[in-house]
């Protein structure tokens, strides 16, 4: 005679309840990374509303770049970028990318000075301006500004070296005004 060896019935159901509760915990883990990460459509359409801005603003630098033979480059510290047109005639424009801080946060300011007559030593701006968080999903515009610039050439042999001081007020939007000042190192590119 043959004996059949039976397996108790607590291990078949140790075995089955493993089983469900490693799927379970599988699907729990899946919903919550569904959940973590933001719906489908809406994500694409902020990534694609992103991009398309970011193209934008690259692509009005390059044609700004093609359309002035000199522009200039300026580190304004740590708190900003910025690439300007031509300061040798009465009109010129900057652009300024404040990112020293998250995506979300990121500023840029488009300005608009008019250039008054250079001195041998320094050379002085006024403008106006217009301050915006392109990543944002909320205010686009932040604030409007009123920039006064100076700009010193300690170098007379090398005038495309130049240091430069900024005082803005800021009228933010929503809120009260803000008296900015920012300095910088300035280098510009062509014939100076």
């Amino acid at each position: 005679m043959t004996r059949v060896t039976r397996v108790p019935r607590v291990a078949r159901v140790t075995r089955v309840t493993r089983v469900t509760r490693v799927t379970r915990v599988t699907r729990v883990t899946r919903v919550t990374r569904k959940a973590a990460r933001p719906c489908g459509s809406n994500y694409k359409q902020k990534t694609m509303k992103t991009i398309t801005k970011l193209s934008l603003v690259l692509l009005l630098t390059a044609l700004s770049l093609n359309c002035w033979s000199q522009i200039g480059v300026t580190s304004y510290s740590i708190y900003s970028l910025g690439i300007n047109t031509s300061q040798n005639r009465p009109l010129s424009g900057e652009l300024k990318v404040f990112a020293n801080r998250s995506i979300d946060d990121i500023l840029m300011e488009a300005d608009l000075f008019y250039n008054f007559k250079a001195r041998p030593y320094h050379r002085f701006s006024v403008g106006v301006g217009l301050k915006a968080g392109l990543f944002r999903d909320y205010d686009l515009v932040d604030a409007i500004t009123v920039p006064a610039q100076l700009e010193i050439f300690p170098l007379q042999e090398f005038k495309r070296l130049s240091l430069v001081f900024e005082l803005a007020p800021e009228f933010i939007i929503d809120f009260d005004p803000n008296l900015r000042s920012l300095w910088g190192i300035r280098y510009t590119f062509g014939k100076n």
